[in-house]
């Protein structure tokens, strides 16, 4: 039997992995497994200016994703911003590409985001918070909608997140 893995971590899941590994592609520096909370352990963090938990499910919508709003919110505590992801990176709503769905205050969705000419990808909280997560590179008055040619770079990345993980099997 075969346990998925990458960057030395033996993970729950081959999507776990891919995330992790379309992490590293967008620059965005992460932990596995950073905490728990109570029997609940998120399955990243990602390091910024303030902390962005990650929980992945294999859901194939926004829909989906919503099931588990509930379990977070019941586990994490509500000072913690949590972005919650499927089985793909890019969801449509109303013509712009979310990521999926990200707790702050309140739940809403999580547009991609940049700001050219030099585009550091982020997310941001489609309910009016504008600072790009992780990193928090644009902090302005309006949306950091990604730009629609951008879109075609994050698929590419996804993909080059399977290729870097199928092969990256631990034997158990």
């Amino acid at each position: 039997m075969t346990q998925p893995g990458y960057g030395g971590y033996q993970m729950r899941s081959f999507l776990e992995a891919r995330w992790a590994a379309f992490f590293d592609l967008l620059g965005w520096q992460w932990e596995y497994e950073p905490a728990d909370f109570g029997g609940y352990i998120p399955d990243f963090v990602l390091l910024g200016p303030a902390p962005l938990l990650v929980e992945v499910k294999a859901e194939l919508s926004l829909a989906g994703l919503k099931r588990h709003q509930e379990k977070i919110d019941r586990y994490v505590p509500p000072e913690y911003e949590v972005l919650l992801v499927g089985v793909t990176p890019i969801l449509w709503v109303q013509g712009f590409p979310v990521a999926g769905l990200l707790r702050g205050p309140t739940w809403g969705y999580a547009p991609w985001g940049g700001r050219p000419p030099a585009v550091a990808y982020g997310i941001h909280h489609w309910n009016c918070w504008y600072g790009l997560r992780p990193s928090g590179a644009y902090k302005g008055t309006e949306y950091a909608f990604l730009p629609s040619d951008y879109v075609a770079a994050l698929r590419v990345a996804w993909v080059q997140a399977h290729n870097r993980t199928q092969w990256q099997k631990e034997s158990a």
